[in-house]
């Protein structure tokens, strides 16, 4: 009799460890923790300038500029305006950061850098995008319509600050850097 007590009770103390490791277990799983690192560098497309017409062809008789503070007429970019298209769908705006040699003479005008044998003299090149007047380091925002496309104005006009321009080539370079946000 006390062999079967005996053994009653080891089966029961067995289904109790079975019960109480089939509770515990589950409560107290382990885990192995992994650690990923991912590199990535997401690009947005730029949008595609439209290259054609980005001279300015300023003509102007001496004789107009003989004063100082005396200009030509501002003129446009021939088609108005540099047009950007197929702007990619992330970005919402462009900054044109513009750089060029300033002028010695005139803080708003650009210097005639003209290589030629006969350069004008004391004469400067002025840029603006519409009421903006353009330096060196400026930067011109412009947002990206719902059809993906940019049109920045510019308009640029011959400039003396001292007068008593000698006729001659005038050229300048401006260069814009376009950056997309």
């Amino acid at each position: 009799m006390l062999k079967n007590s005996l053994h009653k009770i080891t089966l029961r103390r067995f289904f109790n460890s079975v019960i109480c490791v089939a509770l515990i277990c589950p409560l107290s799983v382990y885990a192995n923790e992994y650690k990923f690192n991912i590199k990535a560098n997401l690009t947005f497309s730029s949008c595609t300038v439209n290259t054609e017409n980005l001279t300015f062809n300023l003509y102007m008789n001496a004789v107009d500029l003989e004063a100082a503070g005396s200009s030509s007429d501002w003129q446009a970019l021939p088609g108005q305006v540099i047009k950007l298209s197929n702007c990619f769908g992330g970005t919402h705006s462009v900054d044109a950061t513009v750089s060029g040699m300033m002028d010695d003479d005139d803080t708003d005008g650009f210097k005639n850098q003209s290589a030629a044998e006969s350069p004008a003299k004391n004469v400067s090149v002025q840029l603006k995008s519409g009421e903006q007047m353009l330096h060196n380091n400026d930067v011109i925002t412009t947002n990206i319509k719902a059809d993906h496309t940019v049109d920045i104005p510019l308009a640029a006009r011959m400039y003396t600050a001292k007068g008593n321009v000698m006729a001659g080539d005038v050229y300048s370079v401006i260069n814009l850097t376009l950056s997309y946000k």
